[in-house]
């Protein structure tokens, strides 16, 4: 029986060791880590920085500001290339993680540029103030999407806006891609094609749980006012969208493509451009009585108990500084096999200490 446990264990000790190896051949190079320590706009710890920091890195990085919640970042465009068009903040990035720690990236007043162009981004935890876009027919007063996945968890977007009555999108430009939104307010953004948000014909946005409202479109015969634009994929979860300006203008315009997931949302006013959405319906359409939640100027919204946002337990009301989402991670390959090792040298501690238990007792 012994020589049956001990072949055993050592079949598992190899078994594991087998899958230890091919875990580290399997593994990608562990994730580049960048910190911003300051609140500078150009140097050693700012932000500007570590995404330069990111971008020269092999691979996905993560750039986590180290600095407490509602600390104000001031950002210029100075330091872009002179033939962006338009300009902006920091350079074009991709494959980037931000976790922001609720801080926020303020552009300054007397200076123009969106702050991000980016693909296969994650932002979390962060409030982007200000942006605007003013030449020709640039889109994305605040951030421009390109294409990729890109996620915006428990951010807070405002003051953006795209000037000329062209531009799409006065705080997001969704070009292409899929973009997922979770637990994010934005409001006070001003836009034609979508004040708040454009969804391009080539893109996919997957809205839950935020509040989107009080942004203000700019008029154009050619372009129905409206929140947000779609001309793409909109899934929606869990949202409210509502009190946008002026009086005549609507909260989502649908230009006919696909809200393929609607579950839960208020959307205080909806217009539809085709046949496709022409049977749309929403948890409501009544105005959701929306009001600051604090004085803070980086407020998000609350709402009275009794109201339909209440009922249905749509929108977001915490703060970006109330803490990033939390992240369930799963073992990878080798961390399982370092635990089974682990593992099989407990047992085998433990019959070693009882055949010298054994032995002891015969002696």
């Amino acid at each position: 029986m012994k020589s049956i446990a001990r072949l055993f264990l050592l079949g598992i000790t190899f078994i594991s060791f087998v899958f230890f190896t091919a875990s580290l051949n399997a593994q990608p190079a562990s994730e580049a880590q960048f910190s911003v320590t300051n609140t500078n706009d150009a140097g050693p710890g700012s932000f500007r920085a570590a995404l330069i920091s990111a971008g020269a890195a092999e691979g996905p990085a993560t750039i986590n500001i180290d600095l407490p919640p509602n600390t104000i970042i001031d950002v210029t465009s100075a330091s872009q290339f002179s033939n962006d068009v338009p300009v902006q903040a920091f350079r074009f990035f991709s494959n980037t993680t931000i976790n922001g720690n609720g801080v926020i990236l303020r552009m300054l007043s007397d200076d123009l540029g969106r702050f991000f162009f980016i693909s296969n981004v994650t932002i979390n935890d962060l409030i982007l103030d200000g942006g605007q876009v003013n030449r020709g027919n640039g889109d994305g007063g605040g951030c421009l999407i390109a294409v990729g996945n890109n996620v915006i968890n428990n951010c807070l977007i405002i003051n953006a806006e795209v000037t000329n009555d062209q531009g799409a999108g006065g705080a997001l430009s969704i070009f292409a891609g899929t973009t997922t939104i979770n637990q994010t307010t934005i409001r006070n953004n001003t836009g034609a094609r979508g004040a708040a948000v454009w969804i391009n014909e080539d893109a996919t946005l997957n809205l839950n749980n935020s509040t989107i409202a009080d942004n203000t479109v700019i008029p154009n015969p050619d372009f129905t006012p409206a929140a947000i634009f779609l001309q793409g994929t909109l899934n929606m979860d869990g949202n409210i969208i509502a009190d946008t300006n002026p009086d005549e203008a609507v909260d989502l315009f649908d230009s006919g493509n696909t809200i393929e997931i609607n579950t839960n949302n208020l959307i205080e006013n909806f217009v539809c451009g085709g046949a496709s959405c022409m049977d749309e319906e929403f948890a409501s359409t009544e105005d959701p009585g929306l009001m600051p939640a604090s004085a803070d100027p980086y407020f998000v919204y609350m709402f009275a108990p009794d109201s339909p946002a209440a009922a249905i337990g749509a929108g977001s009301t915490t703060a970006p500084s109330d803490g990033a989402m939390s992240v369930t991670t799963i073992p990878t390959m080798g961390e399982w096999a370092i635990m089974c090792l682990l593992l099989v040298m407990v047992i085998i501690g433990i019959v070693s200490i009882k055949e010298i238990n054994l032995v002891s007792a015969k002696a």
